[in-house]
């Protein structure tokens, strides 16, 4: 995020905008397996380099390698309401002021409204 607030006009208001994936469960490991196959295309097709060698990822892993899922928690809002509302905390601490939430297709609604109930609250309370 620091590179692409450097790259605007030292006289325009910088907004940075982040897309991340969502997913939010109980039992981390499987929040973070439920966006594999996301992370598999994003790394496959090599979409957003930059984004791959900021999150510091050179060439991307190949498929079935731990390497892939460990990326989850540097690249997504992933785990219990309590570790998406840190992750939350880390983009906003880099310089996020929108976070765009992509959780997957067939959770969407269900994903935005844990968000929604379990993670707001934990990032607006004292």
């Amino acid at each position: 995020m620091k590179w692409a607030i450097a790259q605007t006009s030292a006289t325009a208001t910088a907004r940075c905008v982040v897309y991340s994936w969502l997913s939010i469960d109980d039992d981390p490991a499987r929040a973070r397996h439920r966006l594999m196959p996301a992370i598999d295309r994003w790394l496959e097709l090599d979409l957003f380099p930059h984004a791959r060698r900021a999150a510091g990822i050179a060439d991307p892993p190949p498929p079935g390698d731990p390497t892939r899922l460990a990326l989850t928690d540097a690249i997504s809002i992933c785990g219990d309401p309590v570790m998406c509302a840190d992750a939350v905390r880390r983009l906003a601490a880099a310089g996020a002021d929108t976070i765009v939430l992509a959780a997957p297709e067939d959770e969407l609604e269900t994903q935005l409204e844990r968000f929604a109930q379990e993670v707001i609250p934990l990032l607006t309370s004292p």
